[in-house]
């Protein structure tokens, strides 16, 4: 059963890994993007977002991160699930957990 998990410093790396994972297989990884990944708590924390995990007993399989922009907008950002879970829906599981917490910071549709 999956479960949605807030950020921890420990999972620090599975953050970085799964997003460059799934930069490398369908974009292309920017040295910013590198940078993001490899300073969650700098470029995301710091600035008032947020980054959620699906996990699968407790592994992170998946993840995403919602965040405010240079545009004073909530932005999700940062969004991959492993290749291993892929199809099991997770990536909408995180999609709706982020609508439900910008809706509880007062987001307006």
């Amino acid at each position: 059963m999956a479960e949605i998990i807030e950020y921890r410093k420990d999972l620090a790396p599975y953050f970085k890994q799964i997003n460059m994972d799934w930069l490398e297989k369908y974009f292309v990884a920017e040295p910013y993007d590198v940078e993001v990944l490899s300073n969650p708590e700098k470029y995301i924390l710091e600035k008032g977002g947020n980054i959620y995990f699906v996990a699968e007993e407790g592994i992170p399989k998946g993840a995403v991160a919602l965040m405010n922009n240079e545009y004073g907008e909530l932005e999700l950002t940062k969004m991959g699930v492993d290749e291993s879970a892929q199809g099991k829906g997770y990536g909408n599981l995180l999609i709706q957990h982020c609508i439900q917490k910008a809706r509880e910071i007062g987001v307006k549709d």
